[in-house]
């Protein structure tokens, strides 16, 4: 999966009262909702991952990293870089504008309430690993954070209108995952899933 990095102003910072505890608190229960969004790691030994039979999961990336892996790592001498890391990798280059928007929205919105702890964050990936955005409780929260990011990214700057792709995504229950899995039940082919990636060039 790509890592998120980005680096923000001391004195931003400092204007949104910034707290690095509180915003481990804050990505614990946000950062399900993020990822629910990025899901597009459905496979695994070559074939569709199956956590139950007859049933699908969109990450068996965040399936086996969730409980290990850390969400965030901080580097406060590279200029108070923020390296986010739970996310899939996608092929559309405008997932990740989407994504570095909405990780901004989250360390300089103050009107975000949502906090719990680290069981209840990797609680909630176990789900979106294998629903992705039809784990309802995700899909609520991303849709709260988008709106807050809707109504405070302009105000230092920023075009929002990237944020109209994961809207859509809602909308449609359709993450790369959803893509991938269809393409494969078709003819069962992992090679017409990696065509299919490499052919992007979005």
């Amino acid at each position: 999966g790509p890592d998120i990095n980005i680096s923000f102003p001391s004195d931003l910072l400092k204007e949104v009262q910034f707290d690095q505890h509180d915003f481990d608190r804050k990505l614990n229960y946000y950062a399900p909702a993020l990822v629910a969004l990025s899901t597009g790691s459905p496979f695994v030994n070559g074939k569709l991952w199956q956590w139950e039979f007859g049933k699908y999961g969109k990450s068996f990336r965040t399936h086996k990293r969730s409980i290990i892996a850390p969400v965030v790592e901080y580097h406060g001498g590279e200029e108070n870089r923020i390296e986010f890391k739970p996310l899939d990798m996608s092929p559309y280059l405008g997932d990740f504008r989407v994504q570095f928007l909405l990780v901004i929205a989250l360390v300089v919105d103050r009107d975000l309430i949502g906090r719990c702890d680290r069981a209840c964050r990797i609680y909630e990936l176990g789900n979106v690993a294998k629903f992705g955005l039809d784990y309802a409780p995700a899909v609520h929260k991303l849709t709260a954070l988008i709106r807050e990011a809707e109504a405070i990214l302009p105000r230092i700057g920023f075009d929002i209108a990237p944020l109209e792709i994961a809207k859509k995504r809602i909308k449609d229950k359709l993450t790369v995952a959803d893509e991938l899995i269809d393409l494969y039940m078709k003819d069962r082919s992992m090679e017409n899933c990696l065509q299919f990636l490499a052919n992007i060039y979005e």
